[in-house]
């Protein structure tokens, strides 16, 4: 508590400053699909139904604490994002605190800068998605286990599970930190005790809600929370899911590598930097008879990725811009050839002083490396934090003061090109269809608002503008609830199937069907019999942006 008090002030600057930039920014952010999901299932959590039980759900917290926003505020669109806004600047402090324990105050002050000014945290971490609170309670968790070791608090280990328990309830990727903070805690030689008593905190923190979901519908909660679990640790399962889509590891791997390294280029700001220079710490620390090799290596591998990705995209994919990419890679390389000065010279004493955690961290960030890669690769979010964390400690260790003139004006140059580049990316990403503006969404929610009756159901697969005209969604559809669906007929967890939502188009046809590149890409591409249906009995009225309004044809005149 001392600590905290002593810390108040600087806590509550990185908590207003993040606050304050997310709202100066908001008006620019764009809509994310699954936003119109969350909210509705928020809403639908406020009507007295059960996340989980009694309709597809996930992140129960998010859900819960969104609907209360809603009541409070009203139905709109900042309200509904405001707890995930909070969220990202609880984030912030966290990081800030965690970097400022295993490191520095300077160290803090960079990591939680880092994040706070990235690209992606100022344009995604503000937007509803289930990632937000885990990644709080997760690195709540992380806070209160250190102390609790370095301080021989038990009942600080017994709040990191309890906090790390909350976290798997958002999101199951937070078994990979399970595994790792269970290395920490045998690492600092913690072995039973201390481990018994943070696997118990994380039971008190799961297995309230669990058991609450549970009781009112047990196959549904166990197969959204144990179904993981037991994949893991049946081997027959595991390989099933792993070989199931992936013929090739290798291949796999280095796909999700490469977009990694290109996405936190482009997206982490300097975390990108950061993330090479706290490797090349670690190398220097502890391979130091071979160091100029392996960094060598490191420095080919990881920014000679980022210039084959960057070019196949180039080439590949014409909707993305190259001369933000060229911008990016320039930036990079700027502030790499910045660092060359010092990185294979022996001015590099302080690291000797550096412990175990940098170490930790890195475990950390590989046990996730590999949990992505094997079962939902394309990820960055949840490794921000981490990187912002070793981002701070590299920077903070690096002697600026002793580069040259030209070397200065290299990096700055190269910091500023970097955010640049992002920020170019993110006001315009140019994916059609699946963002979309804030004026798109109001234009959207404005023609359903005036076109239909208030309780009337709208068929669309992204709900938020008819959930904010107050007007029902067709069926529960979730495109992903239809992508991964095993059949025509099955349902994908509580979803109705195909073959179900068909059967209620055809009884009782909506008056408006909403088109986007979700419904396209997702629910008339896997299920061409309700793209058929759509076809023949709905014709074009509007087009806004890049979504069409169809209307029945037996009401177009």
């Amino acid at each position: 508590m001392d600590y905290f008090k002593k810390n108040s002030s600087k806590i509550i600057f990185i908590f207003t400053f993040s606050i304050l930039l997310h709202v100066l920014v908001f008006p620019l952010v764009r809509i994310a699909g699954d936003e119109g999901i969350r909210i509705h299932q928020a809403i639908l959590f406020g009507q007295g139904l059960v996340p989980v039980a009694d309709y597809s759900a996930r992140a129960p917290i998010l859900i819960i604490l969104t609907d209360l926003s809603l009541m409070f505020f009203g139905r709109n669109l900042f309200a509904a994002r405001l707890p995930v806004l909070l969220a990202s600047a609880l984030i912030a402090v966290l990081i800030f605190l965690l970097a400022r324990a295993f490191c520095s105050e300077r160290a803090g002050w960079y990591a939680a800068a880092f994040y706070v000014l990235s690209p992606f945290v100022l344009w995604r971490e503000s937007i509803i998605k289930i990632e937000s609170f885990s990644i709080m309670f997760t690195l709540l968790a992380l806070l209160s286990l250190h102390y609790g070791i370095t301080r021989h608090r038990r009942f600080l280990i017994f709040f990191a599970g309890i906090s790390l328990g909350l976290a798997y309830l958002e999101r199951q990727s937070a078994l990979a930190a399970m595994l790792a903070f269970t290395i920490y805690l045998i690492w600092g030689r913690y072995i039973l005790m201390e481990v018994l008593i943070f696997w118990a905190g994380m039971g008190v923190g799961f297995l309230p809600i669990f058991l609450w979901i549970f009781s009112h519908n047990a196959v549904a909660a166990g197969e959204y929370w144990l179904g993981l679990i037991w994949q893991i640790f049946n081997g027959n399962a595991w390989r099933q899911n792993v070989t199931h889509a992936r013929t090739s590891f290798y291949l796999q791997i280095r796909t999700w590598g490469l977009a990694f390294i290109e996405g936190l280029a482009l997206e982490g700001w300097l975390l990108f930097s950061g993330m090479i220079l706290f490797f090349i710490l670690l190398i220097k620390r502890y391979f130091k008879y071979f160091e100029r090799w392996i960094i060598s290596a490191l420095l080919i591998i990881v920014y000679g990725a980022l210039v084959f990705h960057s070019l196949h995209i180039w080439f590949v994919a014409p909707n993305f811009r190259p001369e933000v990419f060229l911008l990016m890679m320039i930036s990079a390389l700027l502030i790499i050839i910045s660092f060359l000065q010092f990185i294979f010279s022996d001015n590099f004493k302080f690291l000797e002083h550096l412990t175990h955690l940098p170490l930790f961290l890195l475990v950390w960030f590989l046990i996730l490396i590999i949990a992505y890669t094997i079962w939902d690769p394309g990820y960055i979010r949840e490794f921000i934090p981490i990187v912002a964390i070793m981002s701070g400690i590299a920077f903070s260790q690096f002697p600026f003061r002793d580069l040259s003139l030209f070397m200065k004006v290299l990096f700055i140059f190269g910091v500023l090109s970097f955010w640049i580049s992002g920020g170019a990316w993110f006001l315009n990403p140019k994916g059609e269809g699946w963002y979309w503006t804030q004026s798109e969404m109001r234009t959207l929610e404005s023609f359903i608002e005036k076109n239909s009756a208030p309780g009337e159901d709208i068929f669309t697969a992204n709900r938020l503008p008819v959930v904010l005209a107050g007007r029902g969604v067709f069926e529960d559809v979730s495109p992903f609830g239809f992508k991964f669906a095993p059949s025509f007929e099955e349902q994908f967890f509580s979803y109705p199937s195909p073959a179900e939502v068909l059967k209620e188009l055809i009884s009782r046809p909506p008056r408006y069907v909403v088109i986007d590149k979700r419904m396209t890409d997702f629910v008339f591409k896997f299920q061409p019999p309700i793209r058929e249906f759509v076809s023949n009995n709905y014709r074009e009225v509007n087009q806004i942006g890049s979504s069409k309004i169809l209307l029945r044809k037996d009401l177009a005149n």
